[in-house]
C-alpha cells in the first residue's frame, strides 16, 4: 500500500492511497476465503472510504488495484492507517514547527490474515529540520518511510518550519540551474571536440 499525504503552502492537504495486490496473493486469498471475497472487500473498501469522503476507483481483472484520494482543509492523516501500523502516532504544530511522530506497530495482520507492505510519503512545502526517513527526495521534497511484510517496521521522526521560503520551488530553481550548467558544459565540449576532428581532419589531407 502506498499511503501519501502532500502538504501545501497555506498548511491544508491531500492524501492518496494506493493499494495494488498480485495475482498470486489474489489467489491464495481465493484459495482461503473462496472467489467472492475480493469483491466483498473491495465494497468494504469502497463503503469505509465513500463515509470518510475519499475519492474511490479501482480496477480487477487477474490483479487489484485500487485508488482512493482526499483534501483536507487542515494537515490530516487517515487514522485507519496510522493506527494499524503504528501503536502510537501523533501530528501536531506549534507557532514555529510541525511534528509527525510515531512508534511502529510490527507484522501487524489485516482482517484477512494478510500483512501488508506498507509506505508512507510526506511531501512538505518548507524546511524540514529533523527526520529519519529512509528515503528523500530533495527535488519534492518529500520523505518515505517503508514497512515490509515479516521485519520491523519504522518509527518515524519529521519536524518541519510551518512557514518561510517554499523550499520546493528553491529546489526545483536550484536543479534547473544545474542542468542549465550541465547543458553549456556538455555543448562547449561537444563543439571543441568538433573543432578538434576538423582540424585534425584538415592536418591530415594529403598534399600533392
Amino acid at each position: 500500500m502506498n499511503y501519501k499525504i502532500v502538504i501545501n503552502k497555506d498548511l491544508t492537504s491531500s492524501e492518496s492511497i494506493n493499494f495494488f495486490v498480485s495475482e498470486n496473493v489474489i489467489n491464495e486469498i481465493k484459495s482461503k476465503y473462496g472467489d467472492n471475497y475480493i469483491k466483498e472487500r473491495i465494497l468494504s473498501f469502497k463503503d469505509a472510504s465513500e463515509k470518510k469522503e475519499y475519492s474511490f476507483s479501482y480496477k480487477y481483472k487477474n490483479e487489484l488495484k485500487i485508488n482512493s484520494n482526499k483534501k483536507n482543509d487542515s494537515i490530516k492523516f487517515n487514522n485507519d492507517i496510522m493506527s494499524q501500523n503504528y501503536n502510537y502516532y501523533d501530528f501536531s504544530c506549534n507557532n514555529n514547527y510541525c511534528m509527525l511522530y510515531a512508534i511502529s506497530n510490527d507484522n501487524i495482520p489485516s482482517d484477512d490474515g494478510m500483512v501488508y507492505n506498507l509506505e508512507l510519503s510526506v511531501q512538505v512545502p518548507y524546511q524540514v529540520m529533523e527526520n529519519n526517513a529512509d528515503k528523500v527526495d530533495k527535488l519534492s521534497n518529500t520523505y518515505t518511510w517503508y514497512s515490509k511484510a515479516g521485519n520491523d517496521n519504522t518509527d518515524i521522526i519529521l519536524i518541519f518550519k510551518k512557514d518561510g521560503t517554499d523550499i520546493i520551488l528553491i529546489n526545483k530553481i536550484f536543479y534547473f540551474i544545474k542542468l542549465g550548467i550541465f547543458a553549456i558544459i556538455s555543448m562547449t565540449i561537444v563543439f571543441a571536440l568538433i573543432r578538434l576532428v576538423i582540424k585534425l581532419n584538415r592536418n591530415n589531407k594529403p598534399t600533392f
